[in-house]
């Protein structure tokens, strides 16, 4: 799986934030992949892009990330047909 997160350390907080963040939680953010490869953050991403099978994943749990890439258009696979990617 791939996680990559993305943003700039002064945007503003977002009530949808990745990982259900309040606001007021400054608290550091540890993922570790498969591969025991740990990373360690100030806080939560805020913002994500993600590979085409992990987005549906996301997209499922109402998480939307800023941009989806995979091996085919996201725009013509037919799995996404029934999400609304015009912001992504």
């Amino acid at each position: 799986m791939s996680l990559n997160a993305c943003g700039a350390a002064n945007q503003e907080n977002s009530s949808s934030q990745v990982g259900g963040s309040s606001s007021t939680d400054t608290s550091a953010w540890t993922y570790t992949d498969d591969t025991d490869h740990r990373i360690d953050l100030k806080s939560a991403p805020r913002r994500i892009a993600a590979f085409a099978d992990q987005a549906l994943v996301l997209l499922g749990y109402g998480v939307e990330p800023v941009a989806i890439f995979g091996r085919v258009d996201v725009a013509s696979d037919p799995r996404f047909e029934d999400y609304d990617l015009s912001d992504i």
